[in-house]
């Protein structure tokens, strides 16, 4: 688990340029325990990095266990704010639409506090992209949106779309957003072919694979 910073240690959270919105993975949990997977994997590649390049970043991810803090200074370039959505305790990440409301109140409370003069905003996933869509056409900030997965690819695979606006919401995510992170080529070729997304803003960077693994 992240070292909690002395004060000393600490940088001006006023200067943090990257505020990440990842409600359903937190990163400090462990791949394969619960639902943790690829999506955490990826935060704490992304939120690594950041801090190795001496970007400054700050995520906020719903609380899912009375176990961890609301609030950790993971770095001296990042820190993770846990919010109430919906009951504290594992829950499964489709009914985080349910409480779209309470997120938006949430980051927004902490985005207006933390919030640096150039920030951008990253969402992960497309429960988060709408909220980030939501907070950048509030503000009249960039945002940046990586894709998991998406609800017209599991139709045509007949996997189900499992919330019925989910496909509504990611179209306008992937239209609005100022730059969209995929994983594959072949996810690529979804956003272009299935979503009609600018190819000019998509850019590919593949899923790490942690040492350990």
């Amino acid at each position: 688990p992240p070292r909690t910073l002395a004060a000393s240690e600490r940088a001006p959270m006023t200067s943090a340029r990257v505020f990440l919105i990842s409600l359903h993975a937190d990163p400090t949990s462990a791949s394969g325990v619960g639902s943790g997977g690829g999506t955490h994997s990826y935060l704490r590649e992304l939120i690594t990095g950041f801090s190795l390049n001496a970007i400054h970043w700050t995520l906020v991810t719903r609380r899912a266990t009375e176990a961890l803090p609301n609030h950790e200074h993971v770095s001296r370039f990042g820190q993770l704010h846990r919010i109430q959505v919906g009951p504290v305790g594992q829950m499964d990440k489709l009914r985080l639409d349910e409480f779209h409301d309470q997120s938006v109140a949430g980051v927004r409370e902490i985005f207006l506090k933390e919030r640096g003069s150039d920030s951008v905003l990253h969402s992960v996933y497309w429960n988060s992209g709408r909220v980030a869509m939501q907070l950048s056409s509030e503000f009249g900030v960039r945002f940046v949106h990586t894709v998991v997965s998406n609800g017209k690819r599991r139709q045509l695979q007949e996997a189900g779309c499992e919330v019925p606006n989910r496909i509504a919401v990611e179209s306008e995510v992937f239209q609005r957003a100022n730059r969209i992170i995929s994983v594959s080529e072949s996810e690529r070729r979804d956003l272009i072919d299935l979503y009609g997304v600018d190819p000019g803003k998509i850019v590919v960077v593949g899923r790490p694979v942690p040492d350990a693994f």
